[in-house]
């Protein structure tokens, strides 16, 4: 289903994408041009061409077919696929969309053009090669349950199969498994995990998964179970008082360090108090304080965010903004006071070792933020921290105090222009370091 529905939007999307592209190029001017590599040209053009042949017809499905169209590849028939058998309607509405479907197509690699940027995916079929053109690649990972968390940490819930949350009943107070549940309106289908406090409702459990439309109905069957299971519990028993003040996030301070380099420091005390190292937070300004500027309202796109410091005492936390976008860029305008969205910590929290390991911690700009929360803790566990910087030029590093700090040694690379300056003797020869080194953490492209 995720594929038929990815396959839709983006049709129907990239319509409404062309059209907003021209308004805001008819606004703002050709301009534009002169900041835009010659890649960014070419998708301009295309874009401002395509509007263009929208306007000018009524053949609106005659126009997206010339263009390319939207295709949806599968290994097998359509038959065979979760989509027809879980909604075949759906599948015939995309049709008539104009989607194409390609069938028995089994991707082998992805062609790419003269910018780095996809050309084609190029698939088999039997002994048959054949190429789809493509300009973008959505891959829908299939319809089985969502068992990641037991796979991040083992042992919490009994599974049935490899990836199958076991379900329970809850039947007087005790759990009792259930198996060969036929179908998402069974009278019983399970709503416990082998945890009695646990529930799994939508994608995590085998009679919800594989569309929206069950897992709505998942939510709406499983809290009948929940509220029962909480008759006889009394609340102070888990709940421990929270200040309303603890769940207010607002923006304390905006700190640029260079050219494309924000920081920001949000006070979120409730968030500072579960962060562990290496989980990472969701930002995003709200709607209605967004500033409105030719009938565009400045708001951003949800943005993950590496934390780049901590202050539980203060109830604060540092995210480091790396401006490579529009939503990105418009973190430049938030200001002292402003209530925002923050989401988290989520994530899986960096493993640190009970001590005696080295750990050889490379990456660029993230990394850089990383290192400020994870590197501290490790180091806090008895171990070395070695860091191997990548930058393109010295202007992207902020905070280099606070980098050599947190590590035992750091490797300084920059693509171009003056080195960077060492302020330690270590940092000199921290290449011997390697020879110590007992695993690795990446962060970056």
């Amino acid at each position: 289903m995720t594929g038929i529905d990815t396959a839709t939007e983006v049709q129907a999307y990239y319509l409404v994408q062309i059209k907003k592209i021209k308004a805001r190029y008819e606004k703002l001017g050709s301009k534009v041009r002169q900041h835009l590599d010659a890649a960014s040209l070419e998708i301009l053009d295309e874009f401002l061409s395509h509007a263009k042949q929208l306007e000018s017809t009524d053949d609106i499905q005659g126009l997206i077919h010339k263009w390319g169209g939207v295709t949806v590849a599968y290994r097998r028939s359509l038959q065979e696929s979760p989509a027809y058998k879980s909604n075949h309607e759906e599948v015939a509405k995309a049709l008539e969309e104009g989607i194409f479907y390609a069938e028995a197509v089994e991707p082998k690699k992805v062609e790419l053009d003269k910018y780095g940027h996809v050309k084609a995916l190029v698939c088999q079929r039997g002994d048959e090669e054949i190429v789809l053109a493509a300009k973008a690649i959505f891959v829908a990972t299939g319809a089985k349950p969502n068992v990641a968390y037991e796979f991040e940490h083992r042992g919490s819930f009994e599974r049935e199969g490899l990836f199958q949350y076991q379900p329970y009943e809850n039947i007087d107070g005790k759990l009792e498994a259930v198996s060969n549940i036929a179908h998402c309106k069974d009278k019983q289908f399970g709503p416990f995990t082998s945890q009695a406090r646990v529930t799994f409702i939508g994608d995590t459990h085998p009679a919800f998964h594989g569309n929206v439309v069950k897992a709505v109905a998942s939510a709406k069957r499983t809290y009948p179970h929940i509220m029962k299971s909480l008759e006889h519990i009394k609340p102070d028993r888990f709940l421990k008082p929270v200040r309303f003040d603890d769940l207010e996030t607002k923006i304390e301070q905006v700190q640029r360090h260079g050219d494309n380099i924000i920081e920001l420091t949000i006070h979120a005390p409730l968030a500072a108090q579960q962060y562990k190292p290496g989980q990472f937070f969701r930002l995003q300004n709200f709607e209605t304080y967004a500033p409105i500027i030719e009938n565009t309202r400045l708001q951003t796109e949800p943005l993950a965010m590496r934390c780049a410091g901590i202050d539980r005492e203060k109830g604060t936390i540092s995210l480091m903004v790396m401006q490579q976008g529009a939503s990105s860029r418009l973190c430049s305008i938030f200001r002292p006071g402003d209530p925002i969205s923050l989401m988290g910590p989520t994530g899986t929290k960096t493993n640190i070792p009970n001590g005696g390991e080295t750990i050889m911690i490379i990456g660029n700009n993230l990394a850089a933020a990383d290192i400020r929360t994870v590197a501290p803790a490790l180091k806090k566990a008895g171990n070395k921290v070695l860091y191997v910087g990548n930058f393109q030029h010295q202007n992207e590093i902020y905070r280099q105090s606070e980098l050599e700090a947190a590590t035992d040694a750091i490797v300084w690379i920059t693509a171009e222009g003056e080195p960077i300056k060492k302020n330690r003797p270590q940092d000199y020869s921290a290449t011997g370091e390697l020879l110590e080194v007992t695993s690795v953490i990446i962060v970056g492209d």
